[in-house]
């Protein structure tokens, strides 16, 4: 089964950028990011679907706050590494 992700170009962005820094694809973060949402939604099952409905609508109206190039940082050193694309994640 393929589901499909649409993104804005700079959530997209900023999306690769997090892969990078990890060393993973960008495919590796989505299926974490929704194994977490699954587990959360385990225990607090109201205060998640109330999440997913305001993050589409909100969706709807801006882009995401994790896609914003404004928090973005051209050299992060962090465990001895340095990153020399501009991103917010730590590595």
């Amino acid at each position: 089964m393929i589901v499909k992700l649409n993104l804005e170009c700079k959530e997209h962005e900023a999306l690769l950028h997090y892969a990078e820094a990890l060393g993973v694809t960008d495919e590796d973060i989505a299926y974490a990011a929704l194994h977490r949402l699954m587990q959360a939604a385990k225990s607090a099952e109201e205060e998640v679907d109330k999440d997913i409905i305001e993050t589409r609508d909100g969706r709807r109206r801006n882009l995401s706050g994790w896609s914003d190039p404004a928090h973005s940082v051209n050299l992060h050193e962090n465990r001895g590494h340095v990153l020399s694309t501009a991103t917010p994640w730590p590595r």
